[in-house]
């Protein structure tokens, strides 16, 4: 990411990566915050949602992603949908990593910076280990 907020390379991400990353910075808050454990994080959350509002730092950290200047943030069309069902069933991904391909297919993106070994099934995508 600092090689992206310098601006010595381009990056792009989509709306469920971002949406994946507030899911686990909300629960990460506020297991902190409520002294709960993570596995009851998401009942909790549901039952109190102020603390969902009042997620300070998970909003910072939002707000700063998506003001990274060289960063483009993809939104997910029906087509690219749909192309990850077809993904799921040829591949046995699961959802959001055939929604990451099918972005990055729709887009011309052919690497992905990630831990997960699971894309490494896909010949066409190249895996970096950030």
């Amino acid at each position: 990411m600092e090689h992206i907020h310098n601006g010595d390379i381009y990056g792009a991400t989509s709306v469920i990566v971002l949406n994946e990353i507030i899911h686990r910075l909300l629960i990460a808050e506020t297991v902190q915050k409520a002294h709960i454990s993570a596995g009851s994080a998401v009942s909790f959350l549901k039952s109190h949602p102020h603390y969902i509002r009042d997620a300070s730092t998970v909003w910072g950290l939002v707000d700063d992603i998506r003001n990274i200047q060289n960063l483009k943030i993809y939104g997910i069309s029906e087509n690219t949908f749909a192309f990850s069902i077809d993904i799921m069933r040829q591949s046995g991904l699961l959802s959001n990593d055939a929604l990451h391909i099918a972005c990055m297919n729709e887009n011309s993106i052919d690497t992905i910076a990630t831990y997960d070994r699971d894309f490494e099934k896909i010949p066409q995508i190249k895996v970096l280990k950030p």
